[in-house]
């Protein structure tokens, strides 16, 4: 019988994330992106977390209809021009710093990981309990403190290193356990874009273009152009969205 390293997880956890979790009890988000840098190993960490008393976990993926949803909403309420969203925090900073006029474009919407985890303790039924976001991203930490909920976010390499010293062997836990409905969402369901676009079109507003790019090489030549004011016309809305990760940080790698 494998072990259930229920009181070691949860020391793990507190540890990595600064704090006790919450008495009421915990929930985890995993970002599929985890699969590049730990392909054999990722669905047995969602196996191990969910024997080691995490509630419910979810994929990042979960959370895209709701922030496409809020998207929309705040880009009603913006009127037409340009909008960035706001899910890689990668794409934002350097935005920042080679873009400040696009930067000053982001949405302020909760991340997919955000969105996610609120989801997985409204299901759970506590609201005031933890969320646990593990990322390969270290940039997800800003995520904290960004909604009214307690979000802690541990990097996949620092819970691996912690799980190893605890002699704890991810290998007990086969991918057999891994639970098929917190598996990522296919490609077409991931196009954060189009879902912006269908969800603003539902609001009976328009028109609206959208566009995807990714990765600052390839998609430095259209921000020039958005960034001087050129390739957009009076009255539209213009959706971006900028990624650097593959095929962004909401669903499954292709491996």
């Amino acid at each position: 019988m494998k072990p259930r390293p229920t009181a070691e997880l949860i020391r793990i956890l507190s540890f990595l994330s600064g704090r006790d979790l919450s008495l009421s009890g915990f929930v985890g988000v995993l970002s599929p992106s985890i699969a590049v840098v730990y392909p054999t190993q990722w669905r047995r960490l969602i196996s191990l977390l969910k024997a080691g008393g995490t509630r419910r976990v979810l994929p990042v993926a979960s959370g895209i209809s709701d922030f496409a949803s809020a998207c929309a909403e705040s880009i009603k309420a913006r009127g037409p021009g340009i909008h960035v969203l706001s899910a890689c925090p990668a794409a934002t900073n350097y935005l920042a710093a080679t873009f400040p006029g696009l930067a000053q474009r982001v949405l302020e919407v909760p991340s997919p990981m955000a969105l996610s985890a609120q989801t997985a303790l409204r299901l759970e039924g506590i609201p005031g309990g933890s969320a646990i976001a593990v990322s390969s991203c270290a940039l997800k930490k800003r995520e904290e403190g960004r909604g009214p909920f307690d979000l802690r976010v541990i990097a996949v390499a620092q819970l691996i290193k912690a799980l190893e010293d605890a002699e704890i062997d991810l290998c007990s836990w086969g991918e057999a356990d891994f639970d098929e409905g917190a598996r990522a969402v296919s490609a077409p369901g991931c196009a954060i874009p189009d879902l912006v676009g269908e969800d603003f079109a539902a609001l009976g507003l328009g028109p609206i273009s959208v566009m995807k790019l990714e990765d600052a090489v390839r998609a430095r030549k259209e921000l020039s152009t958005l960034a001087a004011g050129r390739g957009t016309n009076p009255g539209v809305y213009t959706v971006v969205e900028l990624t650097f990760c593959e095929n962004g940080c909401v669903r499954e790698p292709d491996l």
